[in-house]
C-alpha cells in the first residue's frame, strides 16, 4: 500500500538548527538592546547626539578627537574584575563594552560625524566572557554615524589624522595616556589601542590637544534627564541608609554588617551597586578620611562615620551620615554633630546661582563658620593652618557619573542651573594639645547632594534625616531580624 511506503525523511536537525540560530539572534539582540538601557538609562538617542553637537562646537571646524574606552582590568592572572566603562566614553557614546574607541570629526562647518569601533564578534571569547554586540548590530542600537571593527582602526582613522587642523586625545604623541586625573585615562584605559594610536599621531606628525577639558565643561552642567536619573539614585541611597541607621545596634553591629547592608539596600533599590567604595568607620577610625577595611566590631558606645553612595545607569551618588550606635549621643559627640550640622545648614542655604557663588566662595565661608564653631568647642585655631588639622577636606566637589566629577573644572567656576554637588562638612578630633579631652576620637561628617534648580538648590538626599534628635529616634528603629 501506497501509505506504507517509504517517505523522504524529513531534515529536522536542519530545521532545528536554523530555529536554535534564529533564537540565539533574538536573545542577543535582547540581551543587547537591555544592557544599552542598563548603563546609560534609556536616555534618548538624541541626548548624547546633543553631547557631539556641544563638543564639535568646542573643538572648531576640521578636528578629530579620539577618545579611548576602559579595558578590563584584572584581579589574578585570569580572574576579571567587573568592568566598568570610562565615564567620558560612556557619556559621549553610550557604549559600554571594552576595548572600544570612538572617534569625532567635524567637517568644515564643524558638524560631528562620529565612528564607534568596537571589538568584531568572537564565539569562543564570548563563550567565557559573555555575548559581544559587534559593529553589525552596535550600529543600529548606539548614538553614532558609523560602526567599524578595532581591527580596522588605523586604516580608518589614518586619513583623518592626515586631514585634520586639530586633534585632541588624552595621549602624548607616543600614544602615552596623559595624566588628567579623569577616568577616562590611566589605569584601564584600553591600552591595547595605545601603540596604535601612538604610531598613528607620530606618522602624521599630529600633537594633540588635551580633550578631557572640553569633555568636562560640558558635562559640569546636568541635562534635566541627568538630573532625573541623580534625583533617583539619590532617593534610593537615601532611603537605604533610613534602613541602614534603624538597624544598627539590633542586628547591625560592625562595620562588615553595615557595608553588607547598604550594598543589599542599593541593590535591591534598583542600583547596579555601590558608586565607590564604602567608608563604614566606628569610632576614632572616622579621623581616616579614606578609610576602607571596614572589618571591626562596633562600639556601643562609640559613634560610626558611614559614606557611602549608589551608582545607577552610570550616575552616582553620594551621601555621609554619623550616628550613635546606642541611640544616644554623648554630651561631647551631640556637640560636635550640631556644630557641623550648623555648617552644613548655612552653606546649603547659601549656595545660589547669583554669577558670584561657588564651591571656592563655598569653601572661605565654610572655613569662616569652622573656625567659630571650633571655638565653641573649645579647640584653639587661630589661623587657617590649624583650622585644616580638623576640617582637612573641602566642603564639596561637583557629582555625576563620577563621584568626583570633572576635576578639570576650577572651583571658582560660578553655581548654574544644573551643576550638581555635594555639601559635606565634617571634624575630626584625634588625641593630642589643643583638643579638649572628652572630644578625642571623635570623628563627625554630614554629607548631602545638591542640585541648582530656579537658581537655588534642591537638596537630592532630603529623605535621609539629619538632626540629631531625627537621628537619635531613627537609630534601632527597625524590628530586629537576624543579628550580623
Amino acid at each position: 500500500p501506497r501509505h506504507l511506503q517509504r517517505q523522504p525523511r524529513r531534515r529536522l536537525f536542519d530545521l532545528s538548527q536554523a530555529e536554535a540560530e534564529q533564537a540565539q539572534r533574538v536573545q542577543h539582540a535582547d540581551d543587547m538592546l537591555y544592557n544599552r538601557h542598563f548603563y546609560s538609562g534609556a536616555l534618548p538617542a538624541e541626548e548624547f547626539r546633543e553631547r557631539q553637537q556641544r563638543l564639535a562646537e568646542r573643538l572648531g571646524p576640521n578636528s578629530v578627537a579620539i577618545l579611548v574606552g576602559a579595558t578590563t582590568v584584572f584581579r589574578t592572572a585570569d580572574i576579571p574584575h567587573k568592568f566598568k566603562q570610562s565615564a567620558p566614553f560612556l557619556y559621549l557614546s553610550a557604549f559600554a563594552e571594552e576595548n572600544a574607541v570612538l572617534i569625532l570629526q567635524t567637517d568644515h562647518t564643524a558638524t560631528p560625524q562620529t565612528i564607534l569601533a568596537v571589538q568584531p564578534s568572537d564565539p569562543k571569547q564570548e563563550m567565557w566572557h559573555g555575548a559581544r554586540v559587534g559593529f553589525e548590530m552596535a550600529s543600529e542600537l548606539y548614538p553614532v554615524d558609523e560602526c567599524i571593527s578595532v581591527t580596522q582602526l588605523a586604516t580608518v582613522l589614518y586619513p583623518l589624522l592626515q586631514a585634520a587642523d586639530n586633534v585632541y586625545c588624552d595621549l602624548a604623541v607616543d600614544g602615552t595616556p596623559i595624566p588628567t586625573h579623569s577616568e577616562g585615562v590611566g589605569a584601564g584605559t584600553g591600552s591595547r589601542h595605545l601603540a596604535t594610536l601612538g604610531h598613528l599621531l607620530t606618522e602624521t606628525r599630529q600633537v594633540p590637544s588635551l580633550l578631557s577639558p572640553h569633555l568636562d565643561a560640558l558635562r559640569v552642567v546636568k541635562s534635566d534627564a541627568e538630573l532625573d536619573l541623580l534625583r533617583s539614585v539619590s532617593e534610593l541611597s537615601a532611603r537605604t541608609f533610613v534602613e541602614v541607621i534603624g538597624a544598627s545596634g539590633t542586628t547591625l553591629h560592625s562595620e562588615l554588617a553595615i557595608e553588607s547592608a547598604m550594598e543589599h539596600g542599593f541593590r535591591k533599590r534598583g542600583a547596579h551597586g555601590t558608586a565607590y567604595p564604602p567608608v563604614v568607620a566606628g569610632g576614632p577610625r572616622g579621623n581616616t578620611l579614606h578609610y576602607l577595611a571596614n572589618n571591626r566590631p562596633l562600639d556601643p558606645s562609640h559613634t560610626v562615620l558611614v559614606d557611602a553612595g549608589a551608582e545607577k545607569h552610570g550616575y552616582c551618588s553620594d551621601i555621609t551620615r554619623t550616628w550613635p550606635m546606642s541611640g544616644t549621643f554623648s554630651p561631647a559627640a551631640r556637640a560636635v554633630y550640631e556644630a557641623v550640622l550648623r555648617i552644613q545648614t548655612d552653606l546649603i542655604e547659601h549656595a545660589v546661582v547669583d554669577g558670584m557663588c561657588s564651591l571656592y566662595s563655598l569653601e572661605a565661608r565654610a572655613l569662616g563658620l569652622a573656625q567659630a564653631e571650633l571655638y565653641g568647642l573649645g579647640v584653639e585655631v587661630p589661623d587657617v593652618t590649624a583650622i585644616r588639622r580638623y576640617f582637612p577636606h573641602s566642603c564639596g566637589h561637583p557629582l555625576g557619573m563620577d563621584v568626583h566629577e570633572v576635576p578639570s573644572c576650577r572651583a571658582s567656576l560660578p553655581f548654574e542651573d544644573g551643576m550638581v554637588v555635594t555639601v559635606e562638612p565634617g571634624f575630626y578630633f584625634r588625641p593630642g594639645p589643643g583638643v579638649p579631652k572628652e572630644l578625642w576620637g571623635l570623628a563627625t561628617r554630614i554629607e548631602d547632594v545638591i542640585a541648582f534648580v530656579d537658581g537655588k538648590p534642591s537638596v537630592l538626599t532630603s529623605a535621609c534625616p539629619k538632626t540629631a534628635d531625627e537621628i537619635e529616634a531613627l537609630v534601632g528603629s527597625s524590628p530586629p531580624t537576624e543579628k550580623l
